[in-house]
């Protein structure tokens, strides 16, 4: 190799040890395959590193009327944005530092997480899932437009929903958002692999009576409450579990201050089935029990909101 071939690293490698090439006994290109083959590139301090970030004072940007707006938190964990640095997604979604280094961006990566998702809900909640699963990904405007809710707040809008389930001839999909972080994933997966097993395993008829109010709007309130209560209690224990107790608890305290039928069916499931905040065993859980809340106490609720 002549002068003019040799990159910075050839001119300053450590490696050689001041010699003009490696010893034979090192193979930095072998190393670099095991690393790569074993699953190391993607790790996230590399994914921090690579990733394309801005620093910023105040991110500021406009609402579908073209009104400025400010966004002050990640669209995917909630964490306030400070002023530090952060991602703006293609289509307008703030990604966090801490959500970006965990994201996840390839089909291959939900499936290996969505498999270990399924076979640990499995085992925590003495549950199983005896129909065909399968997941994939979407953009933020298809599950928007799928699920009747707002997307990203970085776009001007405050409700967030990062996936669906999607049944269809005997199949049963989630759907979840491309470039979610790993701990978002995890809450999605679970929240609608909770879902998926409401639609198999509760009599639909029976849960219709159960929880019938009498008025079309009020029984639909009331039923949303159960279903999403329950799939919200479902992945925070679940993300407790499994040792994530910094983001299990920030989301928790999110739930609590929600006035919708995610914030108050949560509260209702956590007051019948308290949360387990460690790494220990569950005795009680929703899955075990029908109905999971008694219909009593969600016409009270509902009642009350209607008043």
């Amino acid at each position: 190799m002549n002068e003019e071939e040799k990159t910075p690293f050839d001119t300053t490698a450590y490696l050689r040890f001041g010699k003009d090439q490696l010893p034979d006994y090192l193979r930095p290109g072998k190393l670099r395959e095991f690393l790569e083959d074993n699953g190391y590139a993607g790790n996230p301090l590399t994914k921090a590193r690579k990733a394309p970030q801005t620093v910023f004072k105040d991110l500021e940007m406009t609402d579908e009327k073209g009104q400025p707006i400010l966004a002050s938190s990640c669209d995917f964990c909630g964490q306030r944005i400070n002023g530090v640095s952060y991602q703006q997604l293609a289509d307008g979604r703030i990604r966090c530092n801490e959500c970006a280094s965990t994201a996840i961006e390839n089909l291959e990566e939900f499936k290996l997480l969505f498999e270990q998702c399924i076979q640990l809900m499995q085992d925590f909640y003495q549950v199983t899932f005896q129909v065909s699963l399968d997941i994939r990904t979407t953009d933020s405007d298809e599950i928007a437009r799928r699920t009747g809710m707002k997307g990203p707040e970085g776009m001007g809008k405050k409700v967030r929903v990062l996936g669906f389930a999607q049944s269809q001839n005997g199949k049963h999909t989630v759907v979840i958002e491309n470039g979610s972080p790993r701990l978002a994933s995890i809450d999605t997966i679970v929240h609608e692999m909770t879902h998926i097993w409401q639609s198999i395993s509760w009599n639909e008829a029976e849960f219709e009576r159960l929880y019938h109010m009498g008025n079309k709007k009020k029984n639909a309130l009331a039923r949303l409450l159960v279903r999403e209560g329950m799939a919200v209690w479902s992945a925070l224990q679940f993300l407790y579990l499994i040792g994530e107790t910094s983001y299990a608890s920030r989301q928790e305290a999110l739930m609590e201050n929600r006035k919708d039928e995610y914030g108050l069916g949560f509260l209702l499931f956590r007051e019948q089935f308290p949360l387990i905040r460690t790494t220990d065993f569950l005795y009680r859980t929703p899955f075990t029990v029908f109905p999971p809340i008694p219909p009593e106490t969600i016409r009270q609720i509902v009642n009350h909101i209607f008043a």
